[in-house]
């Protein structure tokens, strides 16, 4: 009787581990899946971040003595260097998940991707002021390829230079703004209503499902222990 109680028992534990293997195949394939969307998606909006960087070099080195139009330009470079990093660590990180099998790795790797999310909208409040660089650059751009899209309209020059020193004001004004809304949107601070609110609200639909099927398949592990 022992004998056959001890040998069930060793059944029962490889029917266990089997069930759990086989639960992890599963859900990690449905995790892998649901990350599939924002990594194409990623992946587009990287070449788009490479090809505007690439323009704006080359924008950049014939305005170069220019100086409104040059640093209009580096203002936009850095924005889109910004935007180009956190969108490669977020790619870097979906691969990580998908070379990932444990639940654990998957987990951190979900954490980190959830944190670059947040992160690109910090980001995109601090730059606000770099936008207002785009009515600078674009027009010169098609002047400067002998393209008509705006009939030659340069707003430094039709605003005598109002509008780079509105560019400077704003700078001045909503940098300090955006470095503390920055500082402010943090899980540390989740406990705070607005913040808890905009980081639920930017949580990308792809991360949420990855999150839940990571939650299933913990639900899941303790029931079967």
């Amino acid at each position: 009787m022992k004998t056959m109680w001890q040998a069930h028992e060793t059944k029962q534990e490889e029917s266990i581990k089997l069930n759990l293997h086989t639960l992890d195949m599963i859900q990690s394939q449905r995790v892998k899946s649901a990350m599939k969307p924002l990594l194409i998606k990623n992946i587009i909006t990287l070449v788009f971040h490479i090809l505007t960087i690439i323009a704006l070099l080359v924008f950049f080195a014939f305005n170069i003595s220019n100086v409104p139009y040059a640093i209009s330009a580096l203002v936009l470079l850095g924005y889109y260097a910004l935007l180009f990093v956190n969108c490669y660590k977020q790619i870097m990180e979906i691969k990580n998940m998908a070379r990932n099998r444990d639940v654990v790795s998957m987990q951190s790797s979900l954490a980190k991707l959830y944190m670059h999310i947040l992160d690109f909208i910090r980001i995109s409040v601090l730059t606000i002021p770099a936008l207002l660089s785009f009515p600078v650059v674009v027009p010169k751009a098609f002047a400067d390829l002998n393209m008509k899209f705006f009939n030659g309209f340069d707003i430094i020059k039709h605003t005598n230079g109002t509008w780079w020193l509105a560019e400077i004001l704003a700078f001045a004004i909503l940098i300090p703004l955006g470095i503390w809304f920055y500082k402010q949107v943090t899980p540390y601070n989740i406990h705070k209503n607005w913040v808890r609110n905009i980081i639920h609200r930017t949580t990308n639909r792809s991360v949420g499902k990855a999150i839940q099927y990571l939650n299933e398949m913990e639900a899941i592990k303790a029931g079967l222990n």
